[in-house]
């Protein structure tokens, strides 16, 4: 009897709710990783736009932008305040959505470390989360990981 107790008690715990949605879980250690990149370029372009506002659009040392439809902006050699060197393109299109976005960049330094590559291809629409059709860590395809971490 205290057996068929305790394997009733091990399967009402299996079999709990846990009440933790999807978004609620932690981030993998690769979801982390892409975060933290897109976290250090967006340092940088808050550093770009800051340096436009103040210098009358010019640009800072080490960036540039092109076109309109797509805006390409390249870092070259361009370290932020966090003393992450980025190296890089990404192309975004014009709104209104859907907009089409890809980057191909370097990273180095800093909180990131050695020098890692991210490439990312998205779609991001007017509602709802961005669609990743590609994203690779170096050579290694994560896009499952990456459209998880755009679903939070």
């Amino acid at each position: 009897m205290r057996r068929f107790a305790l394997c009733v008690l091990a399967l009402s715990l299996v079999l709990l709710p846990t009440g933790c949605e999807d978004d609620e879980l932690p981030l993998t250690a690769t979801q982390l990783r892409i975060q933290a990149l897109l976290d250090q370029l967006h340092v940088a372009d808050q550093e770009v736009d800051t340096f436009k506002a103040a210098n009358g659009g010019a640009f800072p040392s080490g960036y540039s932008e092109s076109g309109s439809n797509p805006i390409v902006r390249t870092y070259t050699n361009y370290t932020n305040a966090n003393g992450v060197l980025i190296d890089g393109t990404d192309s975004l299109t014009a709104p209104p959505p859907p907009q089409d976005g890809s980057m191909d960049m370097d990273f180095s330094g800093g909180s990131v470390g050695t020098l890692v590559r991210l490439r990312l291809n998205i779609t991001i629409p007017a509602v709802g989360p961005r669609t990743c059709t590609l994203c690779k860590l170096d050579e290694t395809d994560v896009t499952e990981e990456a459209q998880a971490l755009f679903n939070r």
